[in-house]
């Protein structure tokens, strides 16, 4: 055998060792340090456990001891009773009308905790009912709102919602058993409004600070404690510092659990956004339909016709009038007024105009009887009401009539429906009936009848001859 050939034996021989002995060798070698390294492992593994459920363990004791100051009292007919006052007075606070509360059912939760419901029903503003649910939810109770429903009638921001809502409380079985609704104590010596030191008869309830408590309608926050004397900030939340007496109950907020600050800024956007106001209807017309009195004298004469009730817009709508033959010196400018200059040369009676209002796309149109009288003229300013005042215009607004009265020394204008009533120095009527020339005024004795551009005085004067 040649010395190459004995080389190469003896590697591959070594090689076929190395092969199937390593993992021998590797076991025998790094086995323990390996065993070593999983063991190491796993007890950090279960040291890490350990801490984290000491950790959670100690969450869960604080979060326990925070629950249990924000419960209700313990036994849950009391704490329905006093948390159904608590909402009572908080809605009767903000503004709330037709106010109702009532108290509802009490749900046990196994042996953990018994829910007690109070429902309310109110009429309140928009602005009303946020400020309630902000006091609402800064109080740090454990409580919700469960459901709400408010409705609204009006497309105005301001108008009274209909607002119906189901308060839930909760009483922990092993929260304290007191007899007001929050921990309290009492003011051990009389203060004045300006008092930033108070005396109190227990400070036990009062751990963590800064701490809120309320005494009457005043909302303090606690800053210090020494033995029994609180140092305070006083007037806060919106409330006014004043006087207490001895012995007035003082009671122990339990912390909020919302954002004061951001709370306040969500109840100032839905205000601002009106959620809840019915959306306006917007049904362009003119103000003015139907037939209008005008008086032929040689007195400026102006009536207003402009489009209302259209959707809001940038864009001005244009006005103009169209007829056969228009009477000499009608016009209407810019803004829908219509005017008519030297009547004097027009012949009395009845004349057809056709009001046309243009804006963009959007075009409205409709006819206007203008009737013109010598009535008026033929009655001269006396100082007498009944005189002065006139029947100039038969009007159909919005789909119903209205008969327009004018005084025209005074200038005093009434515009009245079916049912109102016009007032004339001590006499009264009632509108009874609208019809396209006449309206009949009712007193307590008879029926007045008025013609179109015919004065009150003429009007008596012919139902006294009849």
């Amino acid at each position: 055998m040649q010395l190459r050939e004995k080389i190469l034996g003896i590697v591959l021989l070594g090689g076929l060792l190395l092969w199937q002995g390593w993992p021998m060798a590797y076991r025998t070698v790094f086995g323990p340090l390996d065993e070593l390294q999983s063991e190491r492992d796993s007890l950090q593994s279960r040291y890490e456990r350990k801490e984290e459920d000491q950790l959670a363990m100690l969450r869960s004791t604080k979060e326990l001891k925070l629950y249990k100051s924000q419960s209700l009292p313990r036994e849950p007919l009391d704490a329905q009773r006093l948390y159904q006052q608590w909402l009572t007075d908080l809605a009767l606070s903000n503004g709330f009308q037709q106010l109702k509360v009532t108290p509802e059912s009490r749900v046990a939760r196994g042996t953990t905790y018994v829910a007690v419901q109070v429902s309310i029903t109110a009429q309140a503003t928009l602005n009303e009912l946020t400020e309630f649910l902000v006091d609402f939810y800064q109080t740090g109770l454990l409580h919700r709102i469960t459901r709400i429903e408010v409705t609204s009638t009006s497309q105005k921001p301001d108008a009274p919602l209909s607002v119906t809502l189901l308060a839930e409380g909760v009483c922990l079985t092993d929260a304290p058993d007191r007899d007001t609704l929050f921990p309290s104590t009492k003011l051990a010596e009389d203060i004045s409004d300006s008092a930033t030191s108070i005396p109190v008869l227990s400070t036990d309830d009062l751990k963590d600070l800064p701490a809120d408590i309320q005494i009457g309608e005043e909302r303090l926050t606690v800053t210090e404690i020494d033995e029994q004397e609180l140092t305070v900030e006083r007037g806060l939340a919106g409330t006014t510092a004043a006087a207490h007496l001895t012995g007035e109950r003082i009671d122990v907020l339990p912390p909020s659990r919302v954002d004061e600050e951001a709370a306040i800024v969500a109840a100032k956007t839905i205000v601002v956004n009106q959620p809840f106001a019915k959306p306006m209807q917007y049904a362009p017309s003119f103000s003015v339909t139907g037939k209008i009195g005008v008086p032929r004298n040689d007195q400026p004469w102006t009536q207003d016709v402009s489009i209302t009730g259209a959707t809001p817009s940038s864009e001005a709508w244009s006005y103009r009038l169209e007829g056969e033959s228009l009477p000499v010196g009608l016009s209407i400018d810019s803004e829908g007024k219509l005017m008519w200059s030297d009547r004097m040369s027009v012949p009395v009676g009845s004349y057809e105009v056709t009001l046309v209002a243009q804006r963009n796309s959007d075009k409205l149109e409709t006819t206007l009887t203008l009737e013109l009288s010598d009535a008026v003229a033929e009655q001269p300013a006396t100082g007498d009401p009944l005189r002065e005042t006139v029947l100039v215009g038969i009007v159909n607004r919005d789909g119903k009539l209205q008969a327009w009265f004018v005084n025209h020394v005074s200038g005093q204008r009434s515009r009245l429906a079916e049912g109102e009533e016009l007032v004339i120095g001590d006499k009264r009527w009632t509108v009874n009936a609208i019809r396209p020339q006449e309206v009949d005024l009712d007193s307590e004795n008879s029926t007045l009848k008025v013609k179109l551009g015919e004065s009150l005085a003429v009007a008596l004067k012919k139902a006294a001859t009849q």
